[in-house]
């Protein structure tokens, strides 16, 4: 039987949090386009539902940066395996620089 390194616990926390983080980021952005396509004049920069998906859009990308640096410390780990560390790290890049798109792409579009 050949037993190999055990997976790195950051690497794994890492790739769980990437993939949660994408699930929240990508509902925080259904409900922003909803309530922006559903009101005739477009979205209130002053009302409570516009306020709380701004804070939404800062925790999951503080989340984001925190399965970042899970990433990072997994990989820094000696004697563990990488794998779920390098997912995690791509995964939770993927999620910001989507987030950081859309947030350009809604700049560009005049929003």
């Amino acid at each position: 039987m050949v037993v190999g390194k055990k997976h790195s616990g950051f690497g794994i926390a890492s790739f769980i949090m990437s993939i949660l983080v994408g699930i929240g980021a990508f509902s925080v952005i259904l409900v922003a386009g909803y309530v922006e396509a559903s009101s005739p004049e477009g979205i209130n920069e002053e009302s409570p539902i516009a306020i709380i998906v701004g804070l939404c859009v800062f925790g999951v990308i503080g989340l984001n940066i925190l399965g970042i640096g899970l990433g990072v410390a997994g990989l820094c780990q000696s004697n563990r395996s990488r794998v779920f560390a390098i997912l995690g790290l791509v995964f939770n890049g993927l999620v910001i620089m989507g987030i950081i798109g859309i947030m350009a792409l809604g700049v560009a579009m005049g929003g």
